[in-house]
């Protein structure tokens, strides 16, 4: 609707938004009733169900509990490893994991995440709405 067209423009007047997938950071803070709001459940399904077997998805706090809580509550892809990796610990936990043959995954892209490091030793691939580490 209109609003659709208005929060992307209000996004910079409300610097503690942070943008997450499948949330638009102004109408979910400014529409306090919430009512049918389900992009945290459809974000989880989309980026857990694709995942392979063993998958290891690093997660920042505030995805890696809807992750989380998405595999304990409906049960799904219980497979998948999904960790908080701080950033200055992601490269070296990165390195590891793909010399054991696991796939690495990252929740999301953004500042709580180490990607020029972890770019000096892997392609950040989007896969869906999820990016995997592949080694260079």
């Amino acid at each position: 609707g209109a609003a659709d067209g208005i929060a992307p423009a209000m996004l910079s007047r409300f610097p503690g938004a942070r943008a997450l997938p499948g949330r638009d950071p102004v109408k979910f803070h400014l529409y306090p009733g919430k009512t049918g709001y389900d992009g945290s459940r459809r974000f989880c399904l989309d980026a857990l169900t694709p995942l392979p077997p063993r998958a290891f998805l690093i997660a920042d706090y505030t995805l890696n509990e809807p992750l989380n809580y998405t595999q304990i509550v409906y049960g799904v892809r219980p497979d998948v490893e999904v960790t908080y990796v701080s950033p200055r610990n992601q490269l070296r936990r990165a390195l590891e994991l793909t010399q054991d043959s696991r796939r690495v995954y990252l929740a999301a892209r953004d500042g709580f995440y180490d990607t020029d490091g972890l770019s000096t030793r892997f392609e950040i691939r989007p896969s869906g709405p999820v990016f995997e580490l592949i080694p260079r």
